[in-house]
């Protein structure tokens, strides 16, 4: 089996891959037939864009699914570490079979920039008994709000620490992800690159 095929598994298998080489990472993610360009997140304060670090600027982002105002959700991302200056992570978390059934009832009133709204399930079944995850407490309002903060309180399944070249594949579908709070003085600096076909 081929380095692309090993990581390709472990996101089938665990949910996500971290690779510590960026030579396989790049092969990864060539092999992929559409992927976004990437794009630089830095920490920074918060201002008035309508990204994750404008609202919670240093402070801890709540668990989310990538794209969740989407009507079509990247597959999965790639996060890549090009600029670490103190401690820091990537927080990964796979719902439990009960969370998971609760949330199958749950319709999302999911609000763009404009903040024109359409509704969404949270989980959505796809063939093959998996499922697709829309969550962003920030544009995503659930019709059973106690859901919001239970959700916010629960631990992370895997953490990523990072060092200047790891990437982290991540089943966008299946995870949900979150940022613990850094430091004013951070310089933490990811490249992420949304994949849509796999």
């Amino acid at each position: 089996m081929s380095e692309i095929e090993n990581v390709k598994r472990a996101v089938a298998l665990a949910g996500y891959a971290v690779v510590g080489d960026s030579d396989i990472a790049d092969s990864v993610l060539s092999s992929f037939t559409s992927v976004s360009p990437p794009q630089v997140l830095d920490a920074r304060p918060p201002d008035s864009s309508w990204s994750l670090s404008g609202t919670y600027g240093y402070n801890e982002f709540p668990w989310h699914t990538d794209g969740a105002v989407s009507t079509v959700v990247p597959r999965w991302f790639a996060l890549r570490a090009i600029e670490i200056n103190e401690e820091t992570a990537t927080e990964l978390l796979e719902p439990s079979k009960l969370l998971l059934k609760r949330l199958k009832s749950v319709v999302l009133k999911v609000r763009n920039r404009r903040g024109l709204a359409r509704y969404f399930p949270a989980v959505l079944p796809l063939s093959n008994c998996s499922y697709q995850l829309r969550w962003d407490p920030r544009i995503c309002t659930p019709n059973e709000q106690g859901l919001l903060d239970e959700i916010d309180d629960l631990d992370p399944m895997f953490r990523v620490d990072w060092r200047v070249g790891l990437t982290l594949f991540v089943d966008n579908y299946r995870l949900l992800h979150r940022r613990p709070r850094v430091s004013s003085g951070s310089r933490r600096r990811l490249e992420r690159t949304y994949i849509w076909s796999i």
